[in-house]
């Protein structure tokens, strides 16, 4: 697994961030990466790419801004194969064509605003049953 500057990654964690700086030590399968917020070894990344929606799986949820009206919705991703991303909300549904490499779905161009991983989201949620045994 070879990662270059500028693509992102993400860790076993769910932490997706930009890589500023690779250092491979004798192959390219060991090494240390350098990301604005921290420095973690390859073995720890559990998956890259130039494109960030190539990260996502099913479970993260993603705020989607649409440019023409300045509307931002969350959807929960649901990845169904290596070809296609779904995003999922009352109001409406995308789909990204991982082959393709573009949205199918709505004319108006997306842009996304933010990312919460699904381990993220375990981390900092707040179970209402365990804690008051509901």
């Amino acid at each position: 697994m070879e990662i270059k500057t500028n693509e992102y990654v993400r860790n076993y964690q769910g932490q997706i961030e930009k890589v500023n700086k690779v250092e491979y030590y004798t192959d390219k399968k060991e090494g240390i990466i350098f990301t604005e917020k921290q420095i973690q070894a390859i073995s720890n990344i559990k998956r890259h790419h130039r494109n960030i929606l190539y990260l996502l799986e099913t479970g993260d949820i993603i705020e989607i801004e649409y440019y023409k009206r300045g509307v931002t919705r969350k959807f929960e991703v649901l990845r169904l194969s290596d070809e296609i991303l779904f995003f999922e909300n009352l109001h409406k549904e995308f789909c990204y064509d991982l082959k393709k490499h573009k949205w199918k779905g709505p004319k108006s161009n997306l842009k996304i605003r933010r990312i919460m991983t699904k381990e993220e989201f375990e981390r900092k949620s707040f179970d209402l049953e365990v804690k008051n045994g509901w």
